[in-house]
């Protein structure tokens, strides 16, 4: 009886120290998140340094209401 229990003790202490090297073992991940982060702030950055064209606007939004006032 007690052989087993030792030998289920050792068997759950591999595989205990199996499963804490695995975790230890995904620090890409954590550089692909960095990445992500990185990059959504590129984007807000380059949406808030953009001024919109309101000039095209109002002469796309003209020529929608009326057709006759836009050069064709």
């Amino acid at each position: 009886m007690k052989r087993h229990f030792v030998k289920y003790l050792w068997i759950l202490l591999l595989v205990g120290i199996v499963f804490l090297t695995y975790g230890c073992g995904q620090v890409p991940l954590v550089d692909k998140v960095i990445e992500q982060h990185e990059a959504e702030h590129t984007v807000e950055d380059a949406k808030e340094s953009s001024l919109p064209n309101f000039q095209g606007i109002a002469d796309a939004l003209g020529c929608v209401f009326a057709p006759q006032s836009c050069q064709k």
